[in-house]
């Protein structure tokens, strides 16, 4: 089963092989398998070495394996905060949605991240006994897991969600840009927002 809440989240890509324990090397290919058991999702990551050697008798036990190319995460300043972009933190906001239109909003979501290459798709997984068909997604930067439920959209319903995913992107974007400065026509400013305001929600 694919289907608890727990199993719904990210799953970190490793930094050594889980056959040798070598260190990845950035630029490296790797290979992965996800395993479903009792406990939820596991994912184990190894070298070419050990893909192509001990690794190969698992591979029929997993639901779905791919080779990657490992890349090493950029070492942040400790002043700087960890960026992440509003398409991404709004997708880890929406893992754990199980409401239509929430599974909906994420796939979609998933969509335009991989447009813009910031998701890779790896495979497609169809659930036994309920046939829902879901897309493994390694996350660009760093490797991550996301298991992202495919809703089968008409193309009328995805453009309709598609817009919606771009307003709350804009608001999002909107809402963590700095205030403007003060200035001489700070008058000004504030009579046109409130003139705004006055006719929000008449479109």
């Amino acid at each position: 089963m694919l289907r608890d809440s727990a199993e719904w989240t990210s799953i970190k890509r490793a930094r050594y092989c889980v056959g040798c324990e070598r260190q990845f090397t950035d630029g490296e290919t790797y290979g992965s398998m996800l395993f479903a058991g009792d406990e939820g999702l596991a994912r184990e990551d190894y070298c070419t070495a050990c893909w192509d050697g001990a690794a190969q008798s698992k591979r029929s036990s997993a639901i779905s394996h791919w080779l990657g190319r490992f890349k090493a995460e950029p070492v942040m300043k400790k002043e700087e905060p960890i960026a992440r972009s509003m398409a991404e933190r709004l997708l880890r906001k929406y893992m754990d949605a199980r409401e239509p239109a929430q599974v909906n909003f994420r796939f979609i979501l998933a969509l335009m991240m991989e447009r813009k290459k910031r998701l890779i798709p790896r495979d497609r997984v169809t659930e036994a006994g309920t046939g829902t068909i879901m897309v493994v997604y390694e996350l660009a930067d760093t490797g991550e897991t996301f298991l992202i439920e495919d809703p089968k959209l008409q193309l009328s319903q995805a453009r309709e969600v598609q817009k919606q995913v771009k307003e709350l992107l804009d608001l999002e974007q909107a809402a963590a840009a700095p205030p403007p400065a003060p200035d001489a026509t700070n008058d000004a400013t504030v009579e046109g927002t409130v003139d705004a305001t006055a006719h929000e929600g008449v479109r």
